[in-house]
C-alpha cells in the first residue's frame, strides 16, 4: 500500500503531523511514535502504521508486533483469551 492509497482510507494528516512533531524519527522512536499515533486515533489503523512506515522508512515488522500485543491486551480486558486470538489467526 502506498501512503497515497492509505491517504484514501484515513486520515493521514494526523500521523503526518505526529512525524513532524518528532522528527527525526529512528528506530528507536518506533514504539513513543505508534503511542503517539494511537492516542490521536483513539485506535491505532493498519492503514496508518503502514503508511507511516513507508513514510519513515521504519520495519513494518516492529510495528505489526506493536499491533498484534496491543490487540491481545484488548481481547484479554475483553474476555477473550490471547490463545484463541493466535489459533484464529486474526489479530484483534
Amino acid at each position: 500500500m502506498t501512503v497515497a492509497q492509505a491517504a484514501e482510507s484515513v486520515d493521514l494528516a494526523l500521523a503526518l503531523k505526529v512525524v513532524e512533531e518528532m522528527s527525526p524519527i529512528t528506530e528507536g522512536d518506533i514504539i513513543p511514535l505508534l503511542q503517539r499515533l494511537q492516542d490521536t486515533y483513539g485506535y491505532l489503523p493498519p492503514d496508518v502504521v503502514l503508511a507511516i512506515c513507508e513514510e519513515t522508512e521504519l520495519p513494518a515488522h516492529v510495528a505489526s508486533i506493536w499491533c498484534a500485543a496491543v490487540g491481545v491486551l484488548r481481547a484479554m480486558y475483553e474476555g477473550v483469551t490471547a490463545c484463541s486470538i493466535l489459533s484464529s489467526g486474526h489479530s484483534a
